[in-house]
């Protein structure tokens, strides 16, 4: 499980996809929630990212979990196994 917010699971989910890291499969309602978050400023003072009133943004949110996890996991350290004849 994710340990960070919304806001900042959205915010290294920019950073994996910026630095290309990440690429995401083309999906009409993955790209409309994503390009459809706004960052505000809270009353702390904080950035806040957060889909619009009115919207959603339940796949956004699964996606940048899913990058927040496989990012701190240890799939990154797994070595490739080669020399591995399937037949």
């Amino acid at each position: 499980m994710a340990t960070q917010d919304r806001s900042a699971l959205y915010i290294e989910l920019l950073a994996a996809l910026n630095s290309g890291r990440v690429e995401l499969p083309p999906d009409q309602k993955a790209a409309r929630q994503l390009q459809g978050l706004e960052r505000r400023t809270g009353r702390s003072g904080r950035d806040i990212i957060d889909h619009p009133p009115g919207s959603h943004d339940d796949l956004a949110n699964a996606i940048a979990g899913a990058v927040a996890i496989i990012d701190q996991s240890s799939y990154r350290r797994v070595p490739a196994i080669t020399g591995i004849s399937m037949f």
